[in-house]
């Protein structure tokens, strides 16, 4: 306002000094029109001013919105990190645990395929279910006089056994556990090979007298040994 005051005050007294003057009317009229141009650009100035003042204050709190933002999104990213370290860290220990049993079950499988089977195949020649089935088997090819597939099966499986042996004692394992009882099996495979042959023997004259009708079974133990024993004498 004061400004105002003052340019109104000076054109005043601008035109008091050019009153006398010939030309002091027309100065009069152009310095009020340069008066009234100043005036409207001064006014359109403010209102300009004011508008670009509002929008510098939308500007500055959408500036804080924007920072504020930034700021919760940062936070979320760090926790999001360290979060994601701990998972990293607990894989890689997951991952090592996983080596390790991997490694426990290699072994194993190693264990099984060496060793695992020889026994369960030991087990079957030496228990007398397996053997006195085998027993019946045996008796009717002898009956058919097919028996010498089964004798050459029955030897490659002991080849077999014989040479997982071989590889085992090399490995330096011990195989008194998986064959404690073969020593009292070989002292009575001779006695069992007899009666087994004794047995074979009447079965043979009684299937002639009654056309083959009622086998005995021979025993578990004593069926290995001779079968064992027609093995070796094939």
């Amino acid at each position: 306002m004061e400004g105002d005051h003052f340019i109104s005050r000076l054109m005043l007294r601008s035109c008091n000094l050019s009153a006398p003057l010939a030309e002091g009317v027309t100065r009069f009229r152009k310095g009020m029109q340069e008066y009234e141009e100043v005036t409207k650009k001064k006014d359109k100035m403010k209102a300009s001013m004011a508008s670009m003042k509002k929008e510098i204050d939308s500007f500055a709190k959408k500036e804080k919105a924007w920072v504020k933002k930034m700021q919760e999104v940062t936070s979320r990213h760090e926790v999001e990190v360290e979060g994601l370290k701990k998972e990293m860290e607990a894989l890689k220990v997951r991952e090592k645990t996983s080596l390790k049993e991997q490694e426990v079950l290699k072994a194993d499988n190693r264990w099984l395929i060496e060793h695992g089977f020889q026994q369960v195949v030991t087990y079957l020649l030496h228990s007398s279910e397996f053997n006195q089935a085998l027993g019946v088997v045996y008796m009717k090819l002898l009956a058919h006089g097919r028996h010498q597939g089964l004798v050459v099966g029955y030897k490659a499986c002991e080849d077999v056994l014989e040479s997982l042996s071989k590889k085992r004692s090399c490995s330096g394992d011990s195989e008194e556990t998986m064959y404690a009882g073969d020593e009292a099996s070989k002292e009575g495979s001779l006695e069992a090979s007899e009666a087994a042959s004794e047995g074979w023997k009447k079965k043979k004259v009684k299937k002639s007298k009654d056309d083959g009708v009622g086998a005995s079974k021979p025993s578990g133990a004593g069926f290995a040994e001779t079968l064992k024993v027609s093995v070796d004498g094939c």
